[in-house]
């Protein structure tokens, strides 16, 4: 799919004819001063994400967003190749997680992708989906570009081009074209989930029916929700299945994000979902009681009544009205939903106040 923003490129001048791998020889020359700063062991590893960004044309508007982000910016300085590849020298500058580390704000990895939807370069698919108003066939990627030595070749963990060889990521997967050079992160491939997942493989267990990896510590517990994960975090709203951020499962077994769920209980006790207890509510349920019973309703208020429904065993059941406090009767749960309000007439029988 072609482009309509990128300008075709004029017939390459004589001086700017393709050499064997489609780079022109100002892009050669290019790539050979960003690796000689690469290998140098007299530039600071600080120092050389600065030298190579000083090799570029005067600084364009966007340059400070390609740094950041991992995209590859396009240029109308563009050489087409046979295969519809374009490179640009933008696209040859390496991109860093931090000042001495390749990669993005999202991963650590030494390579670039060529994305197949939308010829561009990035350094992962959540920068390419940050910039694009589409998702990245991550199973489609074919190609990559080493950015030790800028050189591309078909998508692999080692890059093949001599004398480089470097391994552009502790973890590769063949299949999601997933690199990843962070040295403490274990990562597997699921076949039934058809993704990458964080974690020792045999530490987690894939159910079929929630359509999601469980750790084996959570197996006998964990209530099964049909496609569980296919559904948006009930706090920050992110897609779960493919989310970066681990998910856990609550005791209902609904899904959410294991740091939105530790912010979470700093203020509520029940499934944002659900409306179900998240625990062991025995100790708060105690408290509850001391308090009522300490702090009676006034008389005015002393013959109403509410019907309640139970979050947590889903029961109806009739209680004394209360401002904020509705105790079910069967299972003794505060986590209840007022239905209706009446007030109790002597013989007469209640009469509604809603």
């Amino acid at each position: 799919m072609s482009d309509p923003t990128v300008t075709p490129a004029a017939m390459p001048r004589p001086s700017d004819a393709p050499d064997t791998d489609g780079t022109t020889q100002r892009q050669a020359e290019l790539r050979k001063q960003i690796q000689a700063i690469m290998t140098d062991p007299s530039i600071s590893p600080a120092e050389k994400p600065r030298r190579i960004q000083a090799l570029l044309h005067p600084k364009r508007a966007n340059d400070k967003a390609a740094e950041s982000t991992g995209q590859s910016p396009v240029s109308s300085d563009t050489t087409q190749y046979p295969d519809g590849m374009a490179i640009t020298e933008q696209d040859l500058v390496p991109t860093f997680q931090s000042d001495t580390v390749l990669g993005c704000p999202h991963y650590m990895r030494g390579a670039k992708m060529y994305t197949e939807c939308c010829q561009r370069w990035y350094t992962c698919r959540l920068c390419h989906n940050e910039a694009e108003d589409h998702e990245i066939d991550r199973f489609a990627v074919k190609w990559m570009m080493c950015m030790y030595c800028q050189k591309v070749q078909p998508a692999g963990q080692v890059c093949h081009s001599e004398p480089c060889q470097k391994t552009l990521g502790h973890y590769y997967c063949n299949v999601c074209h997933f690199w990843s050079d962070s040295p403490n992160q274990s990562l597997y491939h699921c076949q039934e989930c058809g993704i990458c997942r964080v974690g020792p493989e045999e530490d987690f267990r894939h159910c079929s029916k929630c359509k999601c990896c469980i750790s084996h510590d959570a197996w006998d517990d964990h209530r099964c929700i049909e496609n569980t994960l296919d559904s948006d975090c009930p706090i920050c709203g992110e897609f779960l299945f493919t989310s970066k951020q681990s998910a856990t499962f609550m005791k209902c077994g609904h899904a959410i994000h294991q740091d939105c769920l530790r912010q979470y209980l700093d203020t509520s006790y029940q499934c944002p979902i659900c409306r179900k207890t998240l625990g062991d509510m025995d100790a708060l349920f105690r408290q509850i009681d001391r308090v009522l019973a300490e702090q009676p309703m006034p008389p005015e208020y002393q013959k109403m009544r509410s019907q309640i429904f139970c979050n947590d065993c889903e029961e109806r059941s009739t209680t004394q009205y209360h401002f904020l406090y509705h105790k079910c009767q069967h299972c003794r749960s505060y986590s209840t939903k007022v239905l209706s309000t009446f007030t109790v007439n002597g013989s007469d029988g209640p009469s509604s106040t809603d």
